[in-house]
């Protein structure tokens, strides 16, 4: 597998610069030199990248210790298919400033790639996701997400807000997805707002993991939110308000 100390001998590999509008790329407004890895990117160590279209024929993945910046770039997972690849953090930091990152459609269709923020830190500002599954979390570790100017790309899906989550999210225009629990049952009464700015915080009161947190401030939520509903009893199932039968 490709170490972070090789990144920069990546930079040697033959290598051509071409217009982000003519790759299908939006939101880097700039030629950038295309540098292709073919192989799982593992950042274990501090590495910086600035101004190239990184694309990646594997997983990219922050280890413990690693800490990848992106500066006006493009990162790209070269998926054949659905989730082929993902973004997968495992106790490593990753900073976007100016960046477009996601899945492909370099084979003439959508491959998106997952985004598990299992154990870790993402800081975003003015990042756009696109070709996307989902920003997910674990129920094990705590993943940290800081992100302003958050942008939705073509197929961006959601932040899932479930497991140990940290978010909070500020001055954006994304897609959000609530995880709750019927476990203790109860009644839950959500106000969520569409196609305006919302400021508003979700916590372990409301979401399923008791540690969890979503934090919205000036956030636009574009035609609709996800709403899942976990620990349904179905002994405790009434359907359409009629009791079952003793």
């Amino acid at each position: 597998m490709l170490r972070p100390w090789l990144l920069c001998s990546v930079l040697w590999l033959p290598s051509v610069v071409a217009s982000a509008d003519t790759l299908g790329v939006t939101g880097v407004g700039e030629d950038l030199e295309v540098v292709e890895i073919r192989q799982d990117m593992i950042i274990d160590k501090p590495v910086t990248v600035e101004n190239r279209h990184v694309r990646i024929r594997g997983n990219l993945i922050l280890a413990k210790g690693g800490d990848l910046t992106l500066k006006n770039c493009v990162c790209e997972l070269l998926c054949n298919y659905a989730r082929e690849f993902n973004y997968r953090w495992s106790g490593g930091v990753l900073r976007t400033e100016n960046v477009t990152i996601g899945g492909t459609d370099h084979l003439g269709y959508y491959a998106p790639a997952n985004f598990h923020l299992d154990d870790g830190q993402w800081h975003a500002v003015g990042t756009t996701v696109r070709l996307s599954y989902g920003i997910l979390f674990s129920d094990k570790a705590t993943g940290k997400l800081r992100a302003r100017g958050l942008k939705r790309g073509p197929c961006p899906d959601s932040i899932i807000a479930s497991g140990k989550c940290d978010v909070v999210v500020e001055d954006s225009d994304f897609r959000f997805a609530l995880n709750l629990s019927a476990q203790k049952g109860g009644r839950c009464e959500l106000d969520l707002p569409v196609n305006e700015r919302v400021t508003r915080l979700f916590d372990g009161s409301v979401l399923s993991h008791p540690e969890a947190r979503l934090e919205l401030r000036n956030v636009t939520v574009a035609d609709w939110w996800w709403v899942f509903v976990r620990d349904v009893s179905m002994e405790s199932f009434v359907p359409n308000g009629v009791s079952p039968a003793p």
